[in-house]
């Protein structure tokens, strides 16, 4: 789309990326998850023709590792598979699919380190992962406070903040059963969640000072935002 910086992944078969998560239009699937074979399927041989020696990978679509990170290098599964840590691999998907994220140098929002987030308009949208998803809740608590209380800083405080709490690790869900769902399978979400909330933000919708929307979280699996 023009004027839209975020990277292309969704499009319609057979052509390829045309629109970013937050601009794609109906029925358009993201082009850049490779979907040649089927999870099910077991080859002996990396379906690769360049690729003589390696084995494949039932969980990487019949292709060895190294093959399917090169040939899908924006596949959930490669994020997954090529960063040590989770939090790791969240901050880079997201970097990937959105432009103007920063997570490489912290923003504080009383006391509460903030790495992921973006600044639009008068709201900051930040995303918090497994080990930060308490930092949500003592933002929310200490904005409340700071809301009705006059406080001299040289750091100005936004006017709203929006909150995602992505749970990456396991969670109860509402039928009280743990689950663990791989990280590879919830980044789409997280996409497509980050994509709703600018869009509400540039239309104005978000009016709570503090929302908090949690994904994959215990206390309330896959919440999504108001509209």
């Amino acid at each position: 789309m023009v004027g839209c910086r975020n990277r292309p992944l969704y499009g319609v078969e057979p052509g390829g990326p045309q629109f970013c998560a937050e601009h794609k239009k109906p029925g358009m699937t993201n082009r850049a998850t490779c979907k040649l074979i089927p999870d099910t399927i077991s080859i002996i041989k990396c379906a690769d023709a360049a690729c003589k020696c390696r084995p494949a990978n039932p969980r990487f679509c019949g292709y060895c590792v190294a093959c399917y990170t090169t040939l899908f290098p924006d596949d959930p599964l490669t994020f997954q598979t090529m960063y040590r840590t989770k939090q790791q691999a969240v901050h880079q998907f997201v970097i990937s699919r959105f432009d103007g994220f920063l997570h490489d140098s912290p923003m504080y929002l009383f006391g509460e380190r903030i790495d992921c987030r973006i600044m639009i308009g008068d709201t900051v949208l930040c995303i918090a992962t497994a080990h930060t998803i308490a930092t949500a809740h003592a933002i929310a608590t200490a904005h409340a406070i700071a809301s009705k209380v006059p406080t001299e800083s040289d750091v100005p405080i936004p006017q709203k903040i929006i909150i995602i709490a992505f749970n990456t690790d396991k969670y109860i869900d509402s039928g009280g059963q743990s689950v663990n769902t791989m990280l590879y399978m919830r980044l789409p979400l997280l996409e497509d969640e980050i994509a709703h909330q600018m869009e509400r933000i540039i239309a104005r919708k978000n009016v709570a000072q503090v929302e908090v929307v949690r994904l994959f979280t215990s206390v309330c699996p896959l919440t999504n935002s108001p509209e």
